[in-house]
């Protein structure tokens, strides 16, 4: 019998009868995005019984529609993978027999995995209050950790492993994290120092999906050339595309709309101070498009990015984002594409 990790490996029929003999169940999904249309493309799952891994399931499956480059980028999953593989569909509907009443279920931002694997009205989703959420717990564990998520906390925890963005993997690797994080008697607070050097190890996380996001957009030709004219001025011009910031109390929507969502633009960035409201003369960041002044960035990301633009006043590539959650509000946002964060300073230091 195939193994994992020396844990029988079996079909999602095999793992679904399984399943009421068992306590509790880890559960991981790949998709093919975060969007409301997106489906699942790989279900890895783990049944604990009597407090011990006892079986394993890991199934790739036909979306039915195409695989973004990105998601290849990002999973190593081929469209290729998924041909001839079982319907998307058809076997999350059956998976969800395995969620009942008398079962636990365990997932690192387990409600998107139970959306994606049932739909937004399936009656599994009755069961998300009987679960147990490894991002929640870490939040409430490690509360301040620069991040939760799944690749900051396995390595906070000691496991010093790359998250492999693979269902079965993630699942493994959730079910290490409960089990230790179950054990912590009282919150582990991260000295400074610990919180610093985390930030950098996010950093490179952070440099490796954007060299995943830049890899994955060229090979769906969807571009990351600004649209609109480079500012003519004589500045620094700083191009990375390591770390979205959300630019705050943003101005002239209008002009982000005429652009669309998902474009990548040109713009100035200059720090300045906050003009009024209980902030006025903290230090910002200020973002111009197309000469117009947009808006700023929060204290937070001031901290985290002081320093980071140029002299002070430089040229950077934005994009307006694709969330279905401003399509659905009909509103445009905009992040500056700035260097990872770095540990919180004073930005009058700088």
């Amino acid at each position: 019998m195939a193994d994992y990790k020396g844990i029988p490996l079996v079909s999602i029929p095999e793992f679904v009868r399984a399943a009421a003999e068992c306590e509790m169940m880890v559960v991981d999904t790949e998709t093919t995005g975060l969007h409301a249309g997106a489906r699942v493309i790989e279900i890895g799952a783990l049944l604990v019984r009597n407090g011990e891994p006892w079986m394993v399931c890991d199934e790739l499956l036909d979306p039915g529609c195409d695989l973004p480059a990105g998601i290849t980028v990002l999973t190593g999953i081929k469209e290729s993978d998924l041909q001839g593989k079982p319907d998307s569909e058809d076997m999350c509907r059956l998976f969800c027999e395995a969620v009942t009443p008398d079962i636990l279920v365990v997932g690192h931002n387990i409600r998107f995995d139970l959306r994606m694997l049932g739909g937004a009205h399936h009656p599994m989703l009755q069961y998300a209050a009987m679960s147990e959420d490894t991002l929640d717990l870490a939040k409430t564990l490690l509360p301040n950790a620069p991040s939760h998520s799944l690749q900051a906390v396995m390595r906070l925890l000691g496991f010093d492993e790359i998250e492999e963005h693979r269902a079965l993997s993630d699942a493994w690797w959730t079910w290490r994290c409960w089990d230790r994080l179950t054990d912590v008697q009282q919150p582990i607070v991260l000295s400074p120092r610990e919180v610093g050097l985390e930030r950098i190890r996010l950093g490179e996380d952070r440099k490796r999906k954007a060299a995943g996001l830049l890899t994955g957009r060229r090979m769906d030709d969807r571009g990351l050339e600004p649209v609109n004219d480079k500012p003519s001025l004589d500045l620094p011009v700083l191009e990375t595309y390591e770390c979205g910031v959300n630019v705050s109390h943003v101005e002239h929507c209008e002009l982000l709309a005429g652009y669309g969502y998902d474009a990548w633009v040109w713009v100035r960035v200059e720090r300045g101070v906050k003009e009024t409201g209980p902030l006025a003369g903290t230090p910002t960041y200020w973002t111009w498009l197309d000469g117009v002044r947009i808006g700023d960035i929060t204290p937070l990301q001031m901290a985290r990015h002081c320093g980071q633009v140029p002299g002070g006043n430089a040229i950077l590539i934005a994009h307006v984002p694709n969330r279905q959650a401003d399509k659905d509000r009909g509103v445009h946002n905009l992040r500056i594409q700035l260097p990872a964060p770095h540990e919180e300073r004073d930005p009058e230091e700088f």
